[in-house]
């Protein structure tokens, strides 16, 4: 029997070749794609199973679900050379790109206006706040052991040292987020997944900063929090 051999996309710059003979089962391929991809993927959304699902472009440019599980990549027309995309169908990663602007206070609040005088302040741990420069800054996890008060530090530090659990585990060494002041706006991108109010983000993802921001670093990372203040 004959393989299909396609790319399969699950994130703005995650992408892979995956090769599957034409009579398997489209569930097969999920749990293939599944296995191989799954240090990438969050498991759960809100306390929920995710369970992930298989897109293709349809005539227009939208995206289809491949819905029978039971049909053989054969029978669902999946044809050699092309893109598939691998998406929690409850929050497809292509949506969240699109949304502009994405809104993240929860409660309706705007985004505050573009002002020289506007400045951002990160909430590291325990009440401990450190302003944002206007050059932006690049959190990872010595930044947060460095902000960190002395003694969450000294304990987070005995944690990771002995080998204990430690959120900060979850933080990326080099990059994880970065924070920065642009046109009068701020803004944050993952270098790594994160979530921002509860939804999860994945790498090479911008979004704007509105009035109060809470961003867990990883999954069950380290909670931090972005908030925006006028100085005038």
């Amino acid at each position: 029997m004959s393989e299909v051999r396609v790319t399969v996309c699950w994130g703005p710059d995650r992408a892979r070749p995956f090769c599957m003979e034409e009579g398997s089962l489209l569930q097969e391929f999920i749990e293939e794609i599944q296995t191989v991809v799954a240090s990438q993927l969050p498991e759960q959304e809100h306390s929920e199973r995710i369970v992930y699902a298989l897109f293709r472009k349809d005539a227009e440019g939208g995206y289809e679900q491949l819905r029978n599980r039971h049909q053989t990549l054969k029978a669902a027309r999946i044809v050699g050379g092309k893109e598939l995309y691998f998406a929690n169908p409850k929050q497809p990663w292509w949506e969240v790109q699109s949304i502009q602007p994405l809104p993240l206070s929860g409660n309706g609040e705007a985004v505050l206006a573009s002002s020289a005088g506007t400045t951002c302040d990160l909430l590291v741990g325990d009440g401990r706040v450190v302003q944002v420069a206007v050059t932006g800054v690049v959190i990872n996890r010595a930044y947060l052991l460095q902000h960190l008060p002395r003694p969450m530090r000294l304990k987070e530090e005995a944690r990771l040292f002995m080998g204990l659990p430690s959120r900060l585990m979850q933080v990326g060494r080099e990059h994880h987020a970065e924070v920065w002041r642009e046109d009068g706006r701020w803004f944050v991108r993952a270098t790594r997944p994160m979530y921002v109010n509860g939804r999860f983000i994945d790498r090479g993802v911008t979004l704007p900063v509105n009035v109060s921001v809470k961003i867990v670093l990883g999954r069950d990372g380290w909670p931090i929090e972005l908030r925006l203040s006028s100085s005038a």
